[in-house]
């Protein structure tokens, strides 16, 4: 047998070969882990759309025209704690030539401003709101002494919308005597068009014009009789009646027709036909560069939700008045952004 020396002794090869296997099987034996957590996680989506369920997908149905535009108020819900940025794509079964699908998140516009008088003629606080669907503006005459501005008893009002705040787009008026075609008071539309070769300054809203009563427009509404005392259209009697006693007047747009900003004046009429906002502004001259501009929405496209965001929006479909009839299916997606 073969022998090793170890601290100074002769000691069998074998014995040390032993001792190394019993400290190999020693060690096998120790523990490898204390315990272990087994977790089942049920993890539901970060963003998701109101109305949506489980499956993400809302479906709606509207029935529309060619030529004109259309919102659908929607509202994602981020749930995470974290920034959770998005973006938007959408597709039509048929052809989308003549579609334009934009997606804007409301800004709550509100504005309040006063006529300049006593260097204008008559004293009114114009108020503007977004009221969810529309924008609305209220004008309020001050009728402590309507009757000093108050010509033949009646008081009329003039709302112009650029989009572009170069020039006019369109204008919202109480029929001042303007078109003889329909009552006065009538809330009367009229675009502006520079390229017609008649009209004054691209307003063609005398009679025979292009006046078009709110009542059949859809996405504008008015309220405020131009009367404000007894009798017919022409009876100067210095009474009050209920026809508009309070001197109040208010026009409502729909914000699709908007856009996500847009260009306002206002002209306020009675005894004069002076009074206006803003100052700067050259009444019915086709020019709206002294317009104030109202930001009412923001593009989001993209966008990054905040951390447990709640956003309201509305998607804004535009058809095309060449836009074949037919029943197109528009399919907007929220992409991870």
């Amino acid at each position: 047998m073969k022998h090793v020396k170890m601290f100074g002794k002769s000691v069998p090869l074998i014995a040390i070969v032993l001792v190394g296997l019993l400290a190999l099987g020693a060690s096998a034996a120790l523990l490898t882990q204390y315990a272990q957590v087994t977790m089942t996680v049920p993890v539901e989506q970060s963003v998701i759309i109101y109305g949506g369920g489980e499956t993400g997908i809302v479906t709606d149905t509207f029935n529309a025209i060619g030529g004109r535009t259309y919102c659908r108020p929607h509202t994602l819900d981020n749930r995470g704690h974290v920034e959770a940025p998005i973006d938007f794509t959408w597709t039509s079964s048929l052809n989308p030539d003549g579609i334009i699908v934009s997606y804007l998140k409301p800004l709550n516009f509100e504005t309040e401003v006063s006529t300049d008088y006593p260097t204008m003629s008559i004293p009114a606080t114009i108020t503007v709101v977004d009221t969810g669907t529309d924008i609305e503006w209220t004008i309020d005459i001050d009728m402590t002494d309507y009757a000093a501005f108050a010509w033949g008893g009646h008081l009329g009002y003039g709302l112009v919308i650029s989009k572009d705040g170069i020039h006019p787009a369109f204008q919202v008026h109480g029929n001042d005597g303007v078109d003889h075609a329909y009552a006065f008071g009538t809330h009367l539309y009229s675009k502006w068009g520079p390229t017609l070769q008649d009209g004054y300054n691209g307003w063609h809203t005398g009679t025979g014009g292009n006046n078009i009563p709110v009542a059949g427009i859809g996405w504008i509404d008015c309220t405020g009789d131009r009367q404000i005392v007894a009798g017919d259209y022409n009876d100067a009697l210095p009474i009050h009646s209920d026809g508009n006693p309070d001197g109040v007047f208010t026009v409502s747009i729909n914000k699709c027709y908007l856009g996500d900003e847009f260009y306002w004046a206002v002209q306020v009429m009675g005894q004069t036909s002076d009074t206006h906002y803003p100052v700067a502004w050259a009444m019915w001259s086709g020019d709206s560069s002294t317009f104030p501009v109202a930001e009412i929405a923001e593009d989001i496209d993209p966008y990054t939700l905040a951390m447990l965001e709640i956003l309201d929006f509305y998607i804004v479909y535009d058809f095309n008045i060449a836009l074949p009839p037919d029943t197109y299916s528009i399919t907007s997606t929220v992409n991870v952004g």
